[in-house]
Order: structure tokens, then C-alpha cells, then sequence
């Protein structure tokens, strides 16, 4: 198990598995209830895997309810669930962190579609987060797969580039750097946002168990590009 119990709380935004709600740049060419089950299967792994093998307080925010699939896994997993609010993204992340600014644990917030990133990679940004440093994980489109900090927001959740965009990590490192902020960067990890990105992550984990609801979904889809 991973020391991050007294480290951390991780924060995950997810959205209930709607068909035409979510991953919708995977379709076309997947059919929009595929790029659900995508979503549902990326959100089972990111969450399992974390509290099977971490044992750091993991918390779920929900963008809206009635959200029944959340819900479910929630309270199968025995996790805290609460909802993100209204206003943009940024708004959103800002205010969970916010909920925290006074607790001894740091606050990272992290992405539901990457159901196969390293565990370790939370590992080294719980290590982060005890030299006071904000820690972000760069995604490999212009965003960030994870970003943390431990003494409240810092000022990046109001940017004005658009969110999901590919200026957000450059935005967010230049604003971290003009408010005198040390900051530290994890290796870069892909995220599945389109249907090149799945097939990414099919190439991947190709012949591995985990991530294995992943794992199981991609092996019945009709993927039809090169795999890697």
C-alpha cells in the first residue's frame, strides 16, 4: 500500500455515464453508448485501483444528480460522494480545494479518464505536496491530467483560455511562476479524449490485466487503427 493516508485527499470529478454526455469526441466512430460504457469502465479503474492499492481518502465529486451509476460505485467502494456545484470547471476545481484549505492534508484533484496511470505517479505527488510545492501532471493535449497543492487553491482556476483547450497547462504554469509559486511537474501521462487517445490506451495495456474493466471493454470494440 502506497504511504499516502496522511498525505493527501484525492478529489475526483466525474459525470454520470450519459450516452451523448460523455466522451463525446469518441463518437463517431464509436456509437454514443460505447463511448459511455468508456467512461463507465475509465471511471471503475481510476477508482478502484486507487483505493485497492493506496489506502489514501479518496473522495468523488459528481457534476450533477441523480447520477445512479456514481452513486452505485460510491457506496460499493465505501467513498465519500458530493457534488461539484455550479460555474465552469475552474470554478468547480477551485471550490473543492477550498473545502480543504484548512486541513493538514493536501488536495489533489485528479481526472477520470486515465485508468491506467501509474500509481506511483500519486505516490511521488503526495511526496510533492509535503514541501509545499503545487504539483501538476501535464497531459500530453495542453492540460493536466492532476494538479495539487496544500495550502488552498492556487490562483490558476480562473483562466482565460478555454478549459479542455490546449493552452490550459501552459496558462496554468505561467500564472503558478507570476504569483511566486514553486511548482513541480510529473511525467507526462495521456488521457483517452478522443478515439485516437483509445486506441492509445489499447496499445497500452495490450496483453496486461490491468486496467481491467478497460481492458475488457476495449477487447470488444471494433478498433480499427494502429494500436500505440
Amino acid at each position: 500500500m502506497l504511504p499516502l493516508t496522511d498525505t493527501a485527499i484525492v478529489y475526483l470529478f466525474a459525470k454520470e455515464p450519459v450516452p451523448g454526455r460523455v466522451k463525446t469526441r469518441l463518437s463517431p466512430p464509436l456509437t454514443r453508448e460505447q463511448a459511455a460504457d468508456c467512461y463507465r469502465a475509465f471511471l471503475r479503474d481510476t477508482l478502484e485501483r486507487i483505493v485497492e492499492a493506496t489506502g489514501v481518502e479518496v473522495r468523488v465529486a459528481v457534476a450533477e444528480r441523480p447520477a445512479p451509476f456514481v452513486e452505485g460505485l460510491c457506496a460499493g467502494l465505501g467513498l465519500e460522494l458530493r457534488e461539484q456545484g455550479p460555474g465552469d470547471l475552474g470554478q468547480r476545481m477551485k471550490r473543492a480545494m477550498e473545502a480543504h484549505a484548512t486541513d493538514r492534508r493536501g488536495v489533489i484533484l485528479l481526472a477520470s479518464d486515465v485508468p491506467d496511470l501509474p500509481l506511483e505517479l500519486l505516490e511521488s505527488a503526495a511526496a510533492v505536496l509535503k514541501t509545499g510545492r503545487v504539483v501538476v501532471g501535464p497531459g500530453n493535449d495542453g492540460g493536466y491530467y492532476l494538479i495539487g497543492a496544500s495550502t488552498g487553491p492556487p490562483p490558476v482556476f480562473d483562466l482565460e483560455v478555454a478549459w479542455g483547450g490546449p493552452d490550459v497547462l501552459g496558462e496554468t504554469l505561467a500564472r503558478l511562476e507570476r504569483a511566486g509559486l514553486a511548482v513541480e511537474l510529473l511525467p507526462e501521462w495521456a488521457d483517452v479524449d478522443d478515439y485516437q487517445g483509445l486506441c492509445r490506451l489499447a496499445g497500452r495495456i495490450s496483453g496486461k490485466r490491468v486496467p481491467r474493466h478497460s481492458a475488457a471493454l476495449i477487447a470488444s470494440l471494433p478498433l480499427t487503427e494502429v494500436r500505440g
